[in-house]
This record gives C-alpha cells, sequence and structure tokens, in this order.
C-alpha cells in the first residue's frame, strides 16, 4: 500500500477537496468505512480509505461540466468520461489528512486502521498509525515539526524519535 499524507497549515475552518482520477471503469463507494474500489475486468484494481472519517463525505462523479467531475485525458487533445472520487472534509486548520492507496486483484483487502495521537504533543503533525491490511501489520509514526525538533512515540514496546519511523510485524 501507499500513504499520502496531505499537511495543511493556515487558520479556521475549511472545505478540504481530495480528488483521485480512475481510467473508465466500475468503482464502488462505501460511505460509512470511506472506502472507494475499482472492479477492473483485467483484476488490476485499487481500494482508496480516508483514514480521517468525521465531517468527510465522498463523491463519485463521472462527464460533468467542470473539469475535474469526470474527466481524464487519455492523449493530447482527446477527452473521455472516467470516474472521479472527491474526499470532502470540514475542518479547522492546521491538519494533517491522511489517505492509504491499496492495490489489489480480486477481493477487496481487509483494512484495520487505529490512529494514534500523540497526547504530550500539540503539533497536528505528530501522529502514529497501527495498520491492519490483510496479513500485514505495520506501525507508522510521523512527526514533521517546525522547529525540526524529533518526537519521542512508544507503542508496543517500540520506540522511535525520527520524522518517520515504520516497523512492519508478523502477526
Amino acid at each position: 500500500y501507499w500513504m499520502i499524507r496531505d499537511e495543511l497549515s493556515g487558520e479556521g475552518e475549511h472545505r478540504i477537496d481530495r480528488y483521485f482520477h480512475f481510467a473508465d471503469m466500475e468503482i464502488f463507494c462505501n460511505e460509512d468505512r470511506k472506502l472507494i474500489h475499482t472492479r477492473s475486468p483485467q483484476g488490476h484494481n485499487l481500494a482508496v480509505l480516508s483514514i480521517e472519517k468525521d465531517n468527510t463525505a465522498i463523491e463519485i462523479m463521472r462527464g460533468g461540466n467542470e473539469p475535474e467531475s469526470g474527466w481524464i485525458a487519455p492523449g493530447y487533445g482527446k477527452k473521455s468520461r472516467a470516474p472521479v472520487v472527491r474526499y470532502s472534509t470540514m475542518a479547522r486548520l492546521p491538519i494533517a489528512l491522511n489517505t492509504l492507496i491499496i492495490p489489489f486483484k480480486e477481493g477487496v483487502p481487509g483494512i484495520e486502521v487505529e490512529v494514534i495521537q500523540l497526547s504530550e504533543s500539540d503539533s497536528m503533525s505528530d501522529q502514529g498509525f497501527v495498520m491492519e491490511v490483510d496479513d500485514k501489520k505495520d506501525i507508522l509514526f510521523f512527526s514533521t515539526r517546525n522547529d525540526g525538533s524529533p518526537t519521542e512515540f512508544r507503542s508496543g514496546g517500540w520506540l522511535a524519535d525520527g520524522r518517520l519511523s515504520s516497523v512492519r510485524l508478523d502477526k
């Protein structure tokens, strides 16, 4: 899998949109889990999961009037209708938004994510994640403070103090 981490600075409440463009294929949505996934006849599929669930909505667009509403350009001067997924989140800035992209062949993989917000930190960038995707269990920790100082992170007997730490555990 891949994790996309968007860190937004600023003040006040804003609507934040994240867009994902797909080839012309079937897209399925699980609004409760904030998960979409493709179904390709060739078996090359993706699941996209917003880790943040609160105040987040999913919309699948195809061939609307605006450029972001469901078009792709397969070549110069050509455009085709294709699904575009928009995750819209209402949130106060600063905030970090995290999205998982998981490739799979058949059957959407089991995905569980636990977010660990460090209580001793006042930075939105200091977050940990315990992620289970099928038979893999990973612990990730991000610390990207503006002053460059590391934050100590503890989870399940592990200690890390880097800007990014990653551990894969056998289940």
